[in-house]
């Protein structure tokens, strides 16, 4: 899970970057996915400087001109691959409850309020590497 890998990354690092976390979910689903998917994969003082957000109206999302994706483009070949893995290993597929279609990005905004990094996934599963965001951090990486 990104969120997860990412925050492992920062720890590792020794510093203390604020992480926020915006979903358009609304609060039963977003607790759900808090308690029961998120904090599965990671111990929970891993997020504690984690500012968890909802913006249901979806402003932050279009303030950041992140739209609707196509069908086509949320559920391609990496998606149904991804459900077939899932299936494959006896793993329940995920219920839709939210609008599947609303895409979603990564953003690193400066301690001076400038936008360092801007990345919109070409589909859900599209995320930016690791190094990619901590470099946009500032933080300096092995390569």
């Amino acid at each position: 899970m990104h969120v997860v890998q990412l925050h492992h990354a920062i720890q590792t690092l020794n510093t203390r970057v604020p992480v926020y976390v915006v979903s358009f979910a609304d609060l039963p689903y977003y607790r759900a996915w808090l308690n029961g998917a998120l904090f599965e994969h990671a111990p929970r003082n891993l997020f504690n400087n984690t500012h968890f957000l909802m913006d249901p109206y979806l402003r932050v999302y279009h303030a950041y001109g992140l739209g609707r994706n196509s069908f086509l483009r949320v559920y391609g070949p990496h998606i149904l691959w991804h459900y077939v893995k899932l299936y494959a290993r006896g793993q329940q597929l995920p219920k839709m409850r939210q609008d599947t279609l609303q895409s979603g990005g990564d953003f690193v905004i400066g301690h001076d309020g400038r936008l360092r990094l801007a990345y919109v996934g070409k589909d859900q599963s599209d995320r930016p590497k690791l190094v990619t965001i901590l470099e946009a951090l500032r933080f300096k990486t092995a390569p």
